[in-house]
């Protein structure tokens, strides 16, 4: 058996396309060698491909470049699955730390993450909502708005959420 993938340059034009061959071979009673098989152009599927990649780099890199806080987490358990660098900043920590810890680390009180995905269950989005968080790396304090919407992330039920740091507004106000 033989399955093989590869670029072609089609001799009548110079265009070149992706062939997926795959076939068998087989001696004759004779002694003589004979390979049979399929042939197929996937040029378009590879184009689908790259176009895939270029799309998933794009959506990485404008999640990369937000200023808000941003993570997708698990539904289950809350694992962090993916966070930008500005959720990094907030907590003060490198995004290798994030593979090492949950979303319940992020608040003060860690039910209060039920009571976030309650609110996703009955209306399908949370909306900054009020809620206190602590930095992972300090443990401090903060008074934010939480938002969250739910997707598919890496074949996984999960949660976009970003978050306003509103703490200093609302020092500033009672002062």
């Amino acid at each position: 058996k033989f399955s093989a993938v590869f670029p072609y340059k089609r001799p009548n034009d110079g265009e070149v396309i992706w062939i997926d061959a795959v076939g068998n071979k087989y001696i004759d009673q004779e002694g003589n060698a004979h390979i049979y098989g399929v042939v197929q152009n996937i040029t378009r599927i590879k184009n689908i491909e790259e176009d895939l990649k270029r799309l998933a780099h794009s959506a990485e890199a404008i999640i990369d470049a937000m200023p808000t806080p941003t993570s997708v987490n698990s539904v289950k358990g809350g694992v962090v699955l993916r966070a930008n660098r500005a959720m990094a900043e907030f907590h003060g920590v490198d995004n290798e730390k994030f593979s090492r810890m949950t979303a319940y680390d992020w608040y003060v009180h860690p039910s209060d993450r039920d009571v976030l995905i309650e609110i996703l269950r009955n209306d399908g989005v949370v909306r900054n909502h009020s809620m206190q968080f602590k930095r992972f790396a300090t443990g401090e304090i903060r008074d934010c708005l939480v938002s969250f919407i739910p997707l598919q992330y890496m074949g996984e039920d999960s949660l976009v959420g970003a978050i306003i740091d509103v703490t200093d507004l609302k020092i500033i106000q009672h002062e």
